[in-house]
């Protein structure tokens, strides 16, 4: 993911590699995980939705009701991949292509 961890696995230093990138030897390609939703996954996120509107509040004018009583607990440090990752690909290789249920639930 870094120019450091490149040039450790390649066994040359970090201006060789920069100056490979700025020749067009290898090219820097970000890449954010794109979430593959089944038609189930996306019926309960509209459910989750829906059960959040105040019943009191529908028909006339609905609004969310207030979420004093939840917890969203941030568990990235566990995650086997980031949500975002950085390659440096040979100009020839194709972009890598990452899916996942969810992007913000990450196994």
């Amino acid at each position: 993911m870094t120019i450091e961890d490149v040039s450790k696995r390649l066994g040359v230093n970090n201006s060789k590699i920069m100056r490979y990138i700025c020749k067009g030897l290898f090219r820097r390609h970000y890449n954010k995980i794109k979430p593959y939703l089944t038609a189930a996954n996306k019926k309960s996120r509209l459910q989750w939705c829906v059960d959040m509107i105040d019943p009191h509040s529908t028909p006339n004018d609905p609004h969310f009701k207030d979420l004093f009583d939840h917890v969203f607990i941030d568990e990235k440090w566990f995650f086997l991949t980031q949500k975002s990752a950085k390659y440096y690909l040979l100009p020839d290789e194709d972009d890598p292509h990452r899916t996942n249920k969810s992007k913000n639930y990450i196994p």
